[in-house]
């Protein structure tokens, strides 16, 4: 993953309190980020190396 380029360029389509939109450039396309409740990570975050 390292080196990776997939997520340098991007537009911002919707920005909430809960959740961000972005489109990417290139392949990856469109990606929604919700935010966290602050009291776990969110899933499919990698944690190897935590604790």
């Amino acid at each position: 993953m390292a080196g990776k380029k997939d997520r340098t360029v991007g537009t911002v389509d919707s920005l909430g309190a809960e959740k961000l939109v972005v489109t990417w450039a290139g392949s990856v396309g469109k990606e929604t980020y919700t935010k966290a409740d602050g009291s776990v990570l969110p899933s499919g975050v990698p944690t190897g190396g935590l604790g």
